[in-house]
């Protein structure tokens, strides 16, 4: 009995620490609307081009998918950063490149997703920037597929 107790109140400490995490900075009421509104439209074009794709995606190279995935997250440790001071470029847009090549966009937006859940959690960044990453991410990754399909039509 207190084995379980015990593991109800390490839930309860988790679920705690990551509600604050969401209100710990109140940087987003500051925005102005326009900066809101740009931000909600890149996570909803993001999402957009997600749900399109997700019926199209293919697990027949489940392994490769894996590797990928870790190489993805593994990537965010291997940052340099930009020149701003929110500006970075990773490891991880070469893995998201490769994907695309390789296996098309629907994999790579799984990957994207996947590598940048996991470096939110692992780094706990800022829930509306990490989204708004993952979004644009996404836009980005939408507009070279529609660009190949365009130069490739085949």
């Amino acid at each position: 009995m207190i084995e379980k107790s015990s593991h109800i109140v390490q839930s309860i400490q988790i679920v705690i620490t990551w509600s604050s995490h969401f209100r710990q900075d109140n940087a987003m009421r500051s925005f102005s609307f326009p900066t809101k509104l740009y931000l909600l439209m890149t996570y909803a074009a993001g999402a957009i081009i997600f749900i399109i794709n997700v019926v199209n995606m293919n697990f027949s190279n489940s392994w490769m998918l894996v590797i990928l995935w870790r190489a993805g997250f593994t990537g965010f440790d291997l940052k340099v950063i930009g020149s701003t001071k929110n500006s970075h470029y990773t490891f991880s847009f070469l893995v998201y490149g490769f994907t695309f090549a390789m296996f098309g966009l629907p994999n790579t937006l799984l990957v994207i997703i996947v590598s940048n859940l996991v470096e939110w959690i692992w780094n706990k960044p800022l829930w509306y920037g990490q989204l708004f990453n993952i979004g644009s991410y996404i836009l980005t990754m939408g507009v070279a597929s529609l660009t190949y399909s365009w130069i490739n039509p085949g």
